[in-house]
């Protein structure tokens, strides 16, 4: 390892140690997910460009295609002709949340004494382990899912 990264490491263990760290954990932490069912992992962004093209376009993306398409305006323009609603299914039936199971790497993050942890992510693979760590009586998060629940 080297010295700049033993130096990050030393910040966000001092951070942690004093209550001042929180996380953001993007969707390529749900890679980490145990797969039931014999399913496949979520897919990963470009993966999911190429479905939002499929919908939004109705053809299959060439190598092309790809090379000028912008994930989230693909994902704007399945919003703009089929609606919100729609676009968020797409989403789910894309990354199967119920086929998936949090891994022992999510418990151990969670474990770390985070101040917050922020999340943008469709699955519910934090929410399983809060409540997998909480039946053990190692976490003590609350999950907010909408803006006026943080009360103010």
């Amino acid at each position: 390892m080297n010295k700049q990264t033993k130096n990050h490491l030393k910040i966000i263990a001092e951070c942690l140690r004093y209550g001042h760290a929180s996380l953001f954990v993007g969707a390529g932490f749900s890679k980490n997910a145990k797969v039931l069912s014999g399913m496949g992992l979520p897919p990963n962004w470009n993966q999911l460009g190429d479905v939002f093209y499929k919908k939004a376009r109705k053809k299959e993306p060439d190598d092309s295609d790809r090379a000028y398409a912008n994930v989230l305006r693909l994902a704007e323009e399945v919003e703009c002709v089929f609606g919100r609603d729609f676009l968020i299914e797409v989403i789910k039936k894309e990354i199967n949340d119920q086929n998936l199971s949090p891994s022992e790497l999510h418990e151990q993050l969670l474990s770390l004494p985070w101040k917050d942890i922020f999340t943008t992510n469709y699955d519910s693979l934090l929410e399983k382990s809060i409540a997998l760590l909480k039946k053990k009586g190692e976490c003590a998060y609350t999950t907010i899912r909408k803006d006026k629940e943080m009360g103010f």
